[in-house]
């Protein structure tokens, strides 16, 4: 986290910009276009049924969950509502779950 502080007009900013790039350079979205919406519309997600999705979400990492909930946190509460919605499938995440990531 970057906090900035400006004696002369008496301001004090903060911005987690590096850990943006870093997660979305960890994402792969790095040249991602932007959406209006961190959540999509009608966003209603279910665990994973299949077996094989529940053994292919094995090997992804939770970590991306956790970044967005820190920035949600810190300095973007825009995300806060996506995140603690994504938050809820973290111990048994599907490929919807991974998407939605990926959109916040």
């Amino acid at each position: 986290m970057l906090v900035e502080c400006d004696c002369a007009t008496r301001t004090i900013s903060i911005s987690q910009e590096a850990l943006i790039n870093s997660t979305l350079a960890h994402l792969i979205l790095a040249d991602a276009t932007p959406v209006q919406t961190p959540l999509a519309p009608g966003y209603a997600a279910d665990f994973p049924t299949s077996q094989d999705e529940k053994e292919e979400m094995v090997t992804r990492p939770c970590g991306d969950v956790c970044a967005l909930a820190w920035l949600a946190l810190g300095t973007r509460c825009d995300i806060a509502f996506a995140t603690s919605t994504l938050v809820r499938y973290g111990r048994n995440p599907g490929g919807v779950h991974l998407e939605a990531v990926k959109r916040v």
